[in-house]
């Protein structure tokens, strides 16, 4: 069939869209009908301007780029045959050595001789009776058809030319990062792993997993091995794909020989296992929330939205009671609210890589661990019956329903009774009042005795010294200006010992509530807000409802001179000193801040202000 031209039909949406001439020109006979049937209405006209935008696509799938088989017929003229691209043979001595990169340990794998085959058949155009050439193509058969001519190419030193592309094949490199490819992979064939880009080594495995760079089963596994060891800490991301296809490899060449494979692997889908997994020892410092969204039925109450954070606190320090009760029956946690599950899924080899060849589909066991209803339970009751004792701590005597069956019996007597023991050690607090000193004591002495009244008094002449007269009233003003000041300060004294003495009775006298267990949330806060710097405090500051795009967050340190996981792995280190957990995590694109500690932002804002 004649090839069909992305620029005719453009033109013929545009200026003839109205009459569906583009549809009937790549073939959707039917949609043109419609178009020339409604074509009275001018609505054809405005949909031919959008289907030209679509006509790459439909082009390229008449011409059979995106078909999963096509069968190509060529004339031969006998007197001047087809020059056809003949594939590298098989029997070709390669231009490495080929025995010492085999790996000891998959010697013995043959390449399946269906894979053989299928690999002839793309490479060499079959030549029919009637004298002329079949060829079958595949998507992507293109790409084997690529690398059975380049097979032989080793590539001349230069420099290395950047790649970034998805799926790579030949035709996304242009001549001088072909050259730079075909250097860096005769190096690698030497043992000399260069620098490069990972698209670059998706483009070798592609080969080696096709068979098509070479069709020794032994020696395109110990390659990918080979590749995956030297590179795997230049690029790490190669362990996600390179281990997977690695078994894949071996899972094809064991199908083919009907062994039975069994294959085991483990489902990521829900992470908060492995999150709350590192924190199994101290179930308190998991943050609240990861648990928020297994809490289930409960609406927000008055009181909850007074003392939210009193309300958390309880929850996580209730926890290890939790888990200390299962560990008594000689269960875990983790164990009971996420048991490991089997399940079978059919999956592809080779999957996300770029397969010219058909690739064949497994059965495969997925071990998951799904959290339960039971986890759901448990978690919804023990967060619904702290809140009943934090109301219980507050002396406030209304409470909410609490699935109490839930739970162990004597969960809420346990819950009650830790805190209660931790206002205890925790009470002994010291008062603001200092006693600077005591009431000096006042010497008394005795009468004085009369004078004898026997006894003659000479009478003596009286002389008045005026200057002396004046010179002790002055200096007797002054001693009683310095006696009335003392006499004040002791009242103030003696009115500073009596209020402390005042105090002291009525906290004997009167009941403490216990919730000095809490009172440490503030002041942790304020302890970790003096222990912030300049650019922490500027950095907290533009958070918005709690959260912050994390690439926004990059480039505001990035003009400080700081790395974004450095930063937040020491702000984090602070935030777990004192308050005893993250303060930032990290969900996608957003950082966001523990709804627990909104507090902090609070304060941070009246500091500021």
């Amino acid at each position: 069939m004649k090839q069909k031209s992305v620029g005719t039909g453009v033109l013929l949406a545009l200026f003839l869209g109205g009459i569906g001439a583009h549809h009937f020109y790549v073939g959707k006979y039917i949609r043109g009908a419609l178009y020339l049937l409604f074509c009275w209405t001018y609505v054809p006209i405005f949909l031919g301007f959008i289907d030209s935008l679509f006509m790459r696509r439909w082009v390229e799938q008449l011409n059979g780029d995106a078909l999963p088989v096509k069968v190509e017929e060529v004339e031969m003229i006998k007197e001047n045959p087809r020059k056809t691209v003949e594939p590298v043979s098989i029997s070709m001595p390669p231009f490495y050595n080929e025995t010492e990169l085999i790996l000891s340990e998959f010697q013995h794998l043959k390449i399946p001789m269906h894979i053989l085959e299928e690999i002839k058949s793309i490479g060499q155009p079959h030549r029919s009776r009637s004298g002329t050439y079949i060829e079958f193509s595949t998507y992507h058969s293109g790409f084997i058809k690529n690398s059975l001519q380049y097979s032989q190419c080793v590539g001349r030193k230069c420099f290395h030319i950047p790649l970034q592309a998805y799926y790579t094949t030949f035709d996304h490199l242009d001549d001088q990062q072909k050259a730079w490819y075909f250097y860096w992979r005769s190096q690698v064939l030497q043992g000399n792993y260069l620098d490069t880009d990972m698209s670059y080594i998706f483009l070798f495995v592609y080969e080696l997993i096709n068979y098509s760079f070479n069709q020794n089963a032994a020696f395109n596994i110990s390659m990918i091995v080979r590749l995956y060891e030297s590179y795997k800490e230049r690029h790490p991301k190669l362990e996600y794909y390179l281990l997977q296809w690695k078994e894949d490899f071996l899972h094809e060449i064991a199908l083919a020989e009907n062994k039975a494979v069994n294959r085991i692997e483990e489902s990521s889908r829900f992470s908060i296992y492995e999150k709350v997994k590192e924190k199994e020892e101290q179930l308190h410092k998991v943050s609240f929330t990861l648990w928020k969204p297994y809490i289930a039925d409960y609406r927000e109450t008055q009181f909850f939205q007074q003392n939210k954070n009193k309300i958390y606190k309880v929850f996580k320090e209730s926890l290890p009671l939790l888990q200390s009760s299962y560990a008594s029956d000689q269960k875990k946690i983790l164990e009971e609210w996420m048991p490991i599950k089997m399940k079978e899924e059919t999956r592809y080899l080779f999957g996300g890589a770029v397969m010219g060849r058909k690739a064949r589909e497994y059965k495969v066991q997925v071990a998951e661990r799904m959290p339960t209803e039971k986890m759901y339970k448990q978690i919804t009751a023990l967060f619904r019956m702290s809140e009943n004792v934090a109301r219980t701590l507050a002396g406030e005597k209304r409470k909410i329903k609490v699935l109490v069956e839930n739970l162990p019996e004597d969960m809420e007597e346990k819950m009650i009774e830790k805190f209660s023991q931790q206002n205890t050690t925790g009470s002994k607090q010291k008062s603001r009042f200092v006693k600077v000193q005591e009431k000096s004591e006042v010497a008394e002495g005795g009468i004085i005795p009369r004078r004898s009244e026997e006894e003659a008094l000479p009478k003596l002449a009286i002389e008045f010294n005026i200057e002396r007269i004046q010179q002790l009233d002055k200096e007797s003003q002054e001693l009683q200006q310095i006696f009335e000041e003392r006499f004040t300060d002791h009242e103030e004294e003696e009115m500073v010992v009596a209020s402390v003495k005042e105090k002291e009775a009525k906290e004997e006298n009167s009941f403490i509530l216990p919730l000095s267990v809490f009172d440490t949330d503030e002041e942790d806060g304020e302890g970790f807000l003096e222990e912030l710097s300049e650019i922490e405090i500027e950095f907290l500051q533009g958070f918005k409802h709690l959260r912050r795009n994390a690439q926004e967050a990059t480039r505001f340190l990035k003009g400080k001179g700081i790395m974004l996981g450095m930063f937040l792995d020491a702000l984090n280190e602070k935030a777990d000193e004192y308050l005893g957990d993250n303060l930032i995590e990290q969900d996608g694109d957003e950082l966001e801040i523990t709804e627990e500690y909104t507090y902090i932002l609070a304060k941070l804002q009246e500091v500021t202000s």
